[in-house]
This record gives C-alpha cells, structure tokens and sequence, in this order.
C-alpha cells in the first residue's frame, strides 16, 4: 500500500486518542491493530466473542496481540439471546453489530476511552451490509473508509508488514444460513465443524452453506479438482454427513463473499 496512505490512517488515528479497536481477528482489523501498534497511538484492540465469532480468529487474536505486544481485551456477549437477530431477517446484521459494538462502548467508557474505531473499508462500501447504519448511529468511526482503503490495500499493506494473513476475508458464522432460517446454536455448530474440518485439509477458503437437509460447499474454483480426489471426498461427505446432512455438495461456482445476499431482491 503507498506509504502516503498509511501516513493518512495514522494522522486519523492521532486525533482520535485514546481509543479502542473492535478486533475480529481477521485481515482488516488485524492491519489496524498494527497500525495503531507500530505508530505508538494510546489504545486497546477488543476482540468479542459471540455464538457466531469463528473459533480460529479468535485463536488468532489472541496470538497476534500477545506476539505483537498489542494491549488486548475480550469480552463475551451472546448475541442468540436477541430474538431480532436469531430471527435472521435482512437486518440481522444490523441488530447483530448493535448488540456488539454497544458492548464494546460501554467498555470503552468504563476504561476511559474517547472513541471506538472499527476497520470497514472503502471496498465494503459496494456490498449489501446493513450493519454500517449500526455503526453510524452508535457512532463508531472507520479510519480506512475515511482514507480510501481498499481491500486490495490492505492485503497489500500485510504483505509490506510481513504479517501473514487469509488469502480471502471472513466474515461470521450466521452468513452461512439464508435469511428467514431461524438461526439455532446446533445450526452455528455444524457449520464451524465443518469449516475447519475442510481447512484443514489444505484449502485456502471455505463456506459451507447451511440449506438443511444439504450442506451446500464453496472452496476457491481452482482447488474444485483438488476437492474431487476420491479419498478426500469420501472423508468430507463422510464428516458432514456425521453432523446431520443427508446431503453433500460443492458449489460448482466456487467460492464467493456474500453469497447469500443474492437471494435480497434487487432493483
């Protein structure tokens, strides 16, 4: 990423000390969390933890802080308590980053904090995500978006930091299940087993798609043909086949961000 607009990401930062950054775990939080790290601003990443928060980036959040020497804080709010949110409308994520970030605030305030800062960027801005009006009126500020950032800068900026990162961004377990499904904790749990089980036969992204009775699979299109060597097949089909599917598939598509938001009706 051009060093100018590191420079002015960091000139935002300065201004909005002390404050706290909302850390997923993931490629663009982890990226702002260094930032702040590297440039000596007066803050602390906070990573919650939900029913919906992927396990491995939270094992991940953990590692990078304590490596990096980032002050890091957790904090747990169960978001399958809220019936607006388990109710899995086209809103969901609305109510979802409501629930979370007004957690995070009452931190922030309880430990002196001034703002609260979350790493949205300028790509996100192109996607369906009703969770921005959350953040606006919580008024959560997002310095990427304020600089221009992009995803492609972001991986770009990891890579000139040495600081290893996904090939493709996450996003949580909820965004697996088609609005109006009634999220359950069995549905959140299938899935996570099923993800990591895949990743860890050497995929780089994986969805598995909760359309119960089929899990629907969506791996990079060109790691389709690594998936259909018989052997690895019969151990997946096997394994989701254990958590309660009747069937399995692979999308023959492959992976792809947001998926789901296909089935929002669009003008």
């Amino acid at each position: 990423m051009d060093e100018k607009k590191i420079e002015q990401v960091h000139q935002i930062l300065r201004k909005l000390q002390p404050f706290i950054v909302a850390y997923s775990g993931g490629n663009d939080s982890t990226l702002l969390a260094a930032i702040s790290m590297r440039r000596s601003m007066d803050f602390c990443a906070v990573h919650c933890i939900s029913e919906f928060t992927i396990p491995g980036e939270t094992e991940y959040a953990r590692y990078f802080a304590q490596n990096h020497r980032i002050p890091y804080h957790e904090i747990t709010v169960s978001v399958m308590s809220n019936r607006q949110i388990i109710a899995n409308t086209e809103m969901r994520c609305y109510y979802c980053k409501h629930e979370i970030f007004k957690n995070i605030l009452a931190y922030a305030h309880a430990n002196s904090f001034i703002n609260v800062i979350d790493a949205s960027n300028a790509s996100d801005c192109n996607d369906y995500r009703p969770g921005k009006k959350a953040l606006e009126e919580l008024g959560i500020l997002s310095p990427f978006v304020e600089a221009g950032i992009t995803k492609d800068d972001i991986y770009s900026a990891l890579a000139d930091m040495q600081i290893p990162h996904a090939q493709f961004s996450n996003s949580c377990l909820a965004t697996r299940i088609p609005y109006h499904t009634n999220i359950t904790n069995n549905m959140l749990d299938s899935i996570a087993k099923a993800e990591t089980f895949i990743a860890g036969l050497g995929f780089t992204a994986v969805r598995v798609r909760y359309h119960y009775p089929i899990a629907r699979i969506e791996i990079p299109e060109e790691e389709i043909a690594y998936f259909m060597d018989t052997t690895l097949r019969n151990k997946v089909v096997a394994f989701i086949k254990e958590l309660g599917f009747l069937y399995v598939t692979v999308d023959c598509e492959g992976f792809s961000s947001g998926n789901l938001n296909r089935m929002l009706p669009h003008e």
